[in-house]
């Protein structure tokens, strides 16, 4: 046996004794998510970078939808609509949990309500880049409120 076959095989058996422990993936977890009646628009509208008008081109009603919707509106400063769009996405979407609480906390730190956004970005599980940040990086942000800084030392996150 070659060391590349070797080394393969060593990576599958390791993934599959995992794999007992994790949820399996479904083909509903792999559909795309419909944004609602005017997919099309909502998608042509997130390439322009236009995230207001994409946030109200997201009609749909799952989960998916309503996640975009909230990702959406926190790109476009509006974090009370985005709170209220996020609510209870991450039971619905458990393999996203990450992105709605990173979402969650930065809409947090956009409104100012530094305590709330350090608990949310804290239940961030992945040990990723993003979830390094979101756990070590992002409190420390929480912690100096932007109004003591000067307008063009201010950090957007």
């Amino acid at each position: 046996m070659r060391l590349g076959h070797f080394w393969t095989a060593a990576g599958l058996a390791i993934c599959l004794s995992g794999a007992a422990h994790a949820k399996p993936i479904t083909d509903a977890d792999l559909a795309p998510i419909r944004l609602g009646k005017n997919d099309t628009l909502a998608r042509e509208l997130i390439l322009r970078q236009e995230w207001a008008a994409a946030a109200k081109a997201v009609d749909g009603v799952s989960a998916g939808a309503s996640l975009v919707r909230g990702w959406l509106l926190e790109q476009a400063n509006q974090h009370d609509a985005a709170l209220a769009a996020l609510r209870g996405v991450e039971s619905a979407l458990p393999l996203l949990a990450d992105l709605v609480h990173l979402t969650r906390g930065r809409a947090l730190m956009g409104l100012e309500r530094y305590p709330d956004a350090a608990k949310a970005l804290a239940l961030v599980q992945s040990d990723d880049a993003i979830g390094w940040a979101a756990r070590r990086r992002m409190p420390w942000r929480c912690a100096r409120p932007s109004s003591t800084t000067p307008p063009r030392r201010r950090i957007r996150c």
